[in-house]
């Protein structure tokens, strides 16, 4: 019964205008400027081998199941069991994976620059709106989508300007939401700015930011391709069994924005 009530949801409602009974594989395609730090490597910071953030050409996949979802990028993927209570991280480059567990806690993802600036951090590092959420709702391709925006920014950081466009869908929308502001964290030495938009049960179709650098604003975009709507394997929400744990360490991961 399911996998009939999955094939009439791909077929009926291909951009997940209408919430499925199905798990979910969006697929985004990664735009904006050629901007990107370079991929820290295992010889000068003792962190897994060709860790990078996705650059203009890739495709990110969001793959959502309920409690548990999966961001693919082509060298990490971020992993939530929400019934475990868990979050893995798998690096590809190096066949590894680090555990976390979930709800996230600071002392788990604190970078030693964060760590270095003592009680000052918690002024410094969280994310705060300027201004308001924007709300509305785009018709792409006649399917009706959530649109969150705003202009958050660190104390000492510059404006970034976000937007979120979602399809509502109470089983799977917490789940895809959770992974997500999990990447942000984990990128973020603790904060991320995701929840700000104050969304819920909704799975993120496409994500933007534009950061004000010193000598340009800087876009990157995530956006959305496809949705497959179908029956994603259990072992697809599993650590591979040829991968290796090693410790998280935070500075490996951490990007400013």
């Amino acid at each position: 019964m399911r996998l009939l009530r999955a094939v009439g949801c791909a077929l009926l409602f291909p951009v997940l205008s209408t919430p499925c009974l199905a798990d979910v594989v969006v697929t985004r395609s990664v735009q904006g400027d050629s901007f990107s730090p370079p991929a820290v490597t295992g010889a000068t910071r003792g962190c897994p081998a060709g860790i990078a953030r996705p650059v203009p050409g890739q495709q990110v996949r969001l793959s959502v199941a309920p409690e548990m979802a999966r961001r693919d990028e082509p060298s990490i993927s971020f992993m939530l069991r929400l019934d475990l209570g868990r979050v893995f991280i798998l690096h590809h480059g190096s066949r590894t994976y680090s555990e976390l567990s979930y709800p996230l806690k600071l002392r788990d993802l604190e970078t030693s620059f964060r760590a270095s600036m003592g009680s000052a951090a918690s002024e410094v590092f969280p994310y705060h709106l300027q201004g308001t959420v924007r709300e509305g709702v785009n018709n792409d391709g006649g399917h009706n989508l959530l649109v969150r925006s705003a202009t958050v920014a660190r104390t000492l950081g510059s404006p970034n300007e976000v937007e979120v466009r979602a399809s509502l869908d109470p089983s799977l929308g917490r789940p895809a939401l959770a992974v997500e502001a999990v990447a942000q964290a984990i990128r973020g030495a603790g904060e991320e700015w995701l929840s700000l938009l104050v969304l819920s049960d909704a799975i993120p179709l496409s994500i933007s930011t534009s950061v004000e650098q010193p000598e340009a604003v800087v876009h990157y975009r995530e956006m959305f391709v496809k949705a497959d709507i179908l029956d994603i394997e259990a072992g697809d929400f599993a650590v591979p069994a040829d991968y290796s744990k090693v410790k998280h360490v935070p500075d490996c991961f951490y990007f400013p924005w």
